[in-house]
């Protein structure tokens, strides 16, 4: 592990509430910061997240997940669906079919098995 990396646990450890406040003002974990850290992730407990973890916040399914607090990020979301779509379409790519005028008719299926293929 890195002298940055333990740095950052053991500021951690010691003050949990007031940490980023005490590595915003420490020159050296900045400097770590801007050369280790991808450009777009702009927040600074992000920023110290990924310089532990190595993890950032999309998900596999293009979601982001939030991060509250240094313990982890949180749950991603529904998996394998697009946010930026409609639920009509979705489901439309699901194969569902939306059947309209539900209740007013009855509807019966008559099997027969005599006109089942073998």
């Amino acid at each position: 592990m890195d002298d940055i990396q333990q740095l950052i646990l053991d500021t951690y450890k010691e003050k949990p509430k007031h940490f980023t406040q005490i590595l915003k003002r420490n020159t050296e974990v900045i400097k770590y910061i801007k050369l280790n850290v991808p450009k777009e992730i702009s927040e600074f407990l992000e920023q110290i997240y990924y310089v532990v973890y190595q993890e950032n916040a999309l998900c596999i399914n293009g979601n982001r997940k939030k991060l509250k607090t240094f313990s982890g990020y949180s749950f991603c979301g529904k998996a394998g669906f697009d946010q930026s779509k409609t639920e009509f379409e979705i489901m439309d790519e699901q194969g569902f079919l939306r059947i309209w005028d539900c209740g007013t008719r009855t509807w019966v299926l008559n099997c027969v098995e005599d006109t089942l293929l073998a």
